[in-house]
C-alpha cells in the first residue's frame, strides 16, 4: 500500500481473504481507531450482519465461519474441552497419557480429527478443483476428512503480525 492506495494484483478470479481480529469488538470501528480496516470497509469488504456463535469463545466462533455450522453441530463448543467416552474411563494413579490427550480438546491438542465435524471452507474449495490457504485458523492443523488445506501455518506465538501479513500477502495459487 503506497499512499493509504490499495493495488490489486491481476487474478483471473479474484481471491478470497477472510480475516479475524480475536477479540475486536464492533463498535471499534465507530472509534476511527482502525484506519486500515476502515479502508478495507470503504472499498465494499465488510460483513455487516455478522453476529457470533454461542458460545462466543475463538475456536467454535471461527469454526462456525469456517463450516457455517453452529458449535452444537460442527461439534467444537469451547477452546478447551474433555470427553469422557474418548478418555474411556482409565484415569487411575498413572495416566495414560495418550487417551487423556486425545479425549481433551485445548489450543495444544487441536489436532485430532475425531473432534471436528462439518466441512471447513478449505476442504469445499479445494474440492471445487482451487487452492486454499490458511493461517492459524482453528481447525485448519488437522486432516477433515481426509483433506487438509493446500498451504497452511501453525500457529506460533513467535510469528510477528508484520510477518503474518507478509505471508498471507505473498502467497500466489
Amino acid at each position: 500500500m503506497e499512499n493509504g492506495e490499495i493495488r490489486a494484483r491481476k487474478y483471473d478470479v479474484p481471491p478470497l481473504i477472510l480475516i479475524s481480529l480475536d477479540g475486536f469488538r464492533a463498535d471499534y470501528l465507530e472509534r476511527n481507531i482502525t484506519p486500515a480496516i476502515q479502508r478495507l470497509i470503504n472499498c465494499g469488504t465488510s460483513t455487516p450482519y455478522m453476529y457470533p456463535s454461542f458460545p462466543a469463545s475463538t475456536f467454535p466462533n471461527h469454526y462456525t465461519i469456517a463450516t457455517g455450522l453452529y458449535p452444537e453441530s460442527h461439534g467444537i463448543v469451547d477452546n478447551s474441552m474433555f470427553d469422557e467416552q474418548m478418555f474411556n474411563g482409565t484415569y487411575q494413579n498413572k495416566i495414560n497419557a495418550e487417551k487423556v490427550f486425545n479425549a481433551s480438546y485445548t489450543f495444544f491438542n487441536k489436532d485430532a480429527s475425531d473432534w471436528y465435524n462439518g466441512e471447513p471452507i478449505w476442504n469445499t474449495v479445494q474440492i471445487a478443483g482451487k487452492k486454499a490457504g490458511t493461517f492459524f485458523w482453528p481447525g485448519s492443523e488437522v486432516q477433515i476428512k481426509g483433506m487438509e488445506p493446500t498451504y497452511k501455518a501453525k500457529f506460533g506465538d513467535n510469528i510477528t503480525f508484520s510477518r503474518r501479513v507478509d505471508t498471507v500477502g505473498g502467497l500466489t495459487f
